[in-house]
């Protein structure tokens, strides 16, 4: 986006000021799925991982345990292969590249607020191009469409 014409310095803040408190959104909510998916990541490992000893333990405990035993594996099984077909260590990185970048376009609209009241015209339209291009781009750093609710 470009600015043409005269610039209202009171919208050009309050347009800084929406991107960034956008970027500051987008980046808190990314966050909160890097903390859901490390949680997941966790609970299922942990889950599959004390499922496969109990159930080894109950298979070599006494041979009537085998109806236990094999129902654990199948738990451990199953979230075992949900871990791989949910790629939660995937989702946990892309989300952290999504916050970066959303932290990263924060970050600029708060350097342009802080810089508006010297700028010229020319530095202003500058400045508003590279923070909404900047914004644009975001999404991309997820790797996929990131989910932007």
């Amino acid at each position: 986006m470009t600015v043409s014409g005269n610039l209202d310095l009171g919208r050009v803040q309050e347009e800084f000021e929406d991107v960034r408190d956008k970027a500051a959104k987008k980046a808190s909510r990314a966050d909160q799925r890097v903390k859901f998916w490390n949680v997941a990541h966790v609970a299922m490992g942990a889950t599959a991982a004390a499922a496969a000893a109990a159930a080894g333990g109950a298979g070599l405990a006494d041979a009537g345990m085998r109806v236990l035993a094999g129902v654990l594996a199948l738990i451990s099984a199953s979230l075992t292969a949900a871990l791989g077909f949910v790629r939660t260590d995937q989702r946990v990185a892309n989300n952290k590249k999504s916050h970066q970048a959303w932290a990263a376009v924060e970050r600029a609209a708060r350097a342009e607020l802080v810089m508006l009241p010297v700028m010229t015209p020319e530095e202003t339209r500058a400045a508003l191009t590279r923070v909404h291009e900047a914004y644009n781009a975001a999404p991309l750093a997820y790797g996929t469409i990131v989910p932007q609710a």
